[in-house]
């Protein structure tokens, strides 16, 4: 696996996530304001579009710049979850994928810091080679590449959405 396929899983987690928060915004909105952010759903969706959009063009045009920008985007997330935990703030939703249990962890800053640094690492790459567009495999190794990126991007959601789930599930039944 290359830093390509990461960037791939990662564009493709940001669509979903985009997605599932501009259907609901709320765990977003009421994680951010925990954070003392206020802001209206309405801003939450306007972002969530905008990050999925994202998420699209580094799928669909592997132009270096929206990498970097995708980069720049996991690091935000970063420093957003980064803060909650190191503030101790009652955040029960980092609001990822727009679902309102979901704790945010340590692992979340370290799975969005490996996102950013393939994104980067991809993006520097093709720009020092004088890529301007980015280019696909096609046929077999194409189909692979891409069904690999799909298995990162769904087991970054399991580490991200479910584990935290797990783990207090865990925690409660231990302490029976």
């Amino acid at each position: 696996m290359n830093l390509g396929t990461v960037e791939l899983a990662g564009a493709m987690l940001v669509i979903f996530a985009g997605i599932a928060k501009t259907i609901d915004p709320g765990a977003l909105a009421n994680g951010l304001a925990l954070s003392g952010i206020a802001v209206k759903p309405f801003l939450v969706r306007v972002g969530s579009m905008i990050e999925g959009l994202v998420g699209l063009l580094v799928l669909m045009t592997r132009w270096p710049l929206m990498g970097l920008v995708l980069g720049a985007s996991y690091v935000g997330f970063s420093l957003f979850v980064f803060l909650a935990l190191v503030r101790k703030l009652p955040v029960s939703s980092c609001g990822c994928f727009g679902e309102p249990d979901t704790r945010p962890t340590w692992l979340h800053v370290l799975l969005n810091l490996v996102f950013a640094g393939a994104c980067f690492g991809e993006s520097v790459t093709r720009l020092s080679l004088g890529e301007s567009w980015g280019h696909y495999r096609v046929g077999f190794p194409g189909v692979l590449t891409t069904l690999v990126a799909l298995a990162v991007a769904f087991f970054g959601y399991l580490i991200m959405s479910q584990l935290p789930r797990l783990n207090s599930v865990m925690a409660e039944t231990r302490s029976y």
